[in-house]
This record gives C-alpha cells, sequence and structure tokens, in this order.
C-alpha cells in the first residue's frame, strides 16, 4: 500500500488547468517545410512519422493556428476522393467539424480534392500543387513507468502526455502501436479529477472511446489514471508501470 498520494491527485482543480495550459508546444503536429504534392507528403508522412495530420476540433484548429502561424498553404490529411464525395481524413475516419476560409466549402472542379490549412481556415487545393505540410506523430516510450511519472517524462522530453480525441487519433495511433507495444496497455494523458475525467493537454473531452461507454465515476484515488487497451480506454491503477506514448 502506498503511504503516499500521487501530485496530481492531490492537487486543486484549478491548479492543475494552470499546469495543463503551460504543458508546451503542441507536439503532435510536425511541420514540413519542404514542398510536396499531397500524394508525397502523405507517403512522406507515413514514413518517418504516422500520417498526414488530422485536425480533430475548434481546440486542435486553433493551437495549431497558435503555434505555427504560417501565411502559405499548408497540407493536412483532409481528402475528398472521387469515389466516395465524402470529405475523410488520410488516416481513415470522416471528417467532423469543418473550418472552411470561406465558411463553407467551396465547389472545385478538382476530381479527387484535399485540404489545406492556414491560419486557423482550410483551403481546397490542387493535389499536384506544391506546399509544405504536417505531419501527425506520437512517441511510443517502452520503458516502464507510473502514470505520474510518465507524465513528467513527457514534459520534460517532448510536449506532455498524449491524448487520444477522436477516431482518427485513435486509428493512428494503434497502427503506431501495432507491431511495437511491449504490453496490451499504455499510460495515455487522462486523469480523473474534482470535476471528472480531462485530459492534461487541455483537450475537449469530445469523443468517448472507453470500455463501458460510460466514464468511471468517483473511482478510488488510485484508479484515476487512464490506459489505452486495444482502442478502449480502461481506469487503471496509477502506480502500475506501464509504456506510454508522448506527443
Amino acid at each position: 500500500v502506498k503511504s503516499s498520494k500521487s501530485l496530481l491527485t492531490t492537487l486543486s482543480f484549478e491548479f492543475v488547468l494552470i499546469l495543463m495550459s503551460f504543458s508546451g508546444t503542441f507536439g503532435k503536429y510536425v511541420y514540413v517545410e519542404e514542398s510536396r504534392s499531397w500524394d508525397e507528403a502523405q507517403q512522406y508522412c507515413r514514413t518517418h512519422f504516422i500520417d498526414l495530420a488530422p485536425i480533430n476540433n475548434e481546440y486542435d484548429n486553433m493551437k495549431l493556428a497558435e503555434s505555427y502561424n504560417i501565411p502559405r498553404g499548408s497540407w493536412i490529411g483532409l481528402m475528398k476522393p472521387n469515389a466516395t464525395q465524402i470529405w475523410m481524413w488520410s488516416g481513415g475516419a470522416r471528417v467532423e467539424q469543418f473550418f472552411w476560409a470561406t465558411g463553407g466549402e467551396v465547389k472545385t472542379a478538382y476530381i479527387d480534392a484535399v485540404g489545406a490549412f492556414s491560419k486557423g481556415n482550410w483551403y481546397i487545393y490542387r493535389p499536384d500543387s506544391s506546399q509544405p505540410f504536417f505531419c501527425f506523430n506520437v512517441i511510443l516510450v517502452e520503458e516502464r513507468k507510473t502514470w505520474e511519472k510518465a507524465l513528467e517524462y513527457c514534459r520534460e522530453h517532448h510536449s506532455d502526455l498524449a491524448s487520444v480525441a477522436s477516431e482518427t487519433e485513435m486509428m493512428l495511433i494503434q497502427s503506431k502501436l501495432k507491431n511495437h507495444v511491449p504490453s496490451s496497455m499504455v499510460w495515455i494523458g487522462l486523469h480523473s479529477f474534482q470535476k471528472g475525467w480531462l485530459w492534461v493537454d487541455g483537450q475537449p473531452m469530445t469523443y468517448n472511446a472507453w470500455s463501458s461507454n460510460e466514464n468511471p465515476v468517483c473511482p478510488p484515488l488510485e484508479m484515476q489514471c487512464a490506459a489505452l487497451k486495444t482502442s478502449v480506454w480502461e481506469a487503471h491503477n496509477c502506480y502500475d508501470e506501464l509504456p506510454f506514448i508522448c506527443y
């Protein structure tokens, strides 16, 4: 039995929010300045990182604009294949929220439309034009640590303990873990506080992947940390030592 409580479980909710707001750069996005076609950018991201970047929600869109004030349009994983005529992310899931520059999708004669990002706005570009681009990436740390030690490691060496903010991110992270994870579970940046379960990087809780479809209410102190297990989240003993994912 542990003789002392975890630091984060004793912090006030307000102080935890302060910790979130200063947790560093928006590390899941990697900006590549070299201009390539959309297909070439996708292949580069899949070779060196995970995939072209998805933008899950208003929070991601805003943080990306704040972190990278780039006037030129840069590829993201936004695509509308002619075969489906449905906007999809390169990682495989449908786009749920749009941030078009004009307030709506612009009609285009392009057979296969793709999207670029600039200062918080989305634009439709020709797929064969050359643009810089954003990749999505997370880092798997195979060294086992408690949840709190994993958080400290991620914030010291990277940006933060990773959130899993959408179906697309879940698919991309699973593709990263598939051939590498040494355990059936990995720590993620989800923790229970006074006002419920929250991502420690400030990501809004708009996506649900709890194994029971409902978040655990008032879990015991030692069970207030979450781990990712085969595409679902589970409350797990914070003092167990697991591998983890940072960005």
